[in-house]
């Protein structure tokens, strides 16, 4: 399932939900402009710290193999495993409602309804 799709069901590009939603979102939280790779960045670093395998972080990043004897490893193809370490890893983050921008959507109105409001 994608996280970010258009009113089609395709994909978004990554630099317009960067540019539409991530930036703006960031402003409103008085934080640092940044993309999507800190995220990538943000996450490599959380699960080794909560000691995660790391050929399963491999795996979760959609890295290519770093070694010979990651090729030997099938962390990747025990489902039952990654499910157990990702319960383990709490992985389902929650964002707190303080870093939670509630911004209104942009109604478009009707070109009728401009027209009968001149």
């Amino acid at each position: 399932m994608l996280a970010f799709v258009n009113k089609a069901g395709k994909p978004q590009s990554q630099t317009n939900v960067a540019r539409r939603s991530l930036h703006p979102i960031l402003k409103e939280l008085g934080m640092e402009k940044t993309g999507f790779h800190a995220m990538r960045r943000f996450l490599t670093t959380w699960l080794r710290k909560q000691r995660a395998p790391e050929d399963l972080i491999q795996f979760w990043l959609g890295h290519s193999k770093q070694s010979q004897t990651d090729g030997y490893s099938k962390l990747a193809d025990d489902l039952e495993f990654r499910a157990e370490v990702a319960e383990k890893l709490r992985t389902g983050l929650v964002i707190p409602d303080s870093l939670r921008p509630m911004r209104p959507r942009k109604v478009k109105e009707n070109p009728t309804e401009v027209a009968a409001k001149l």
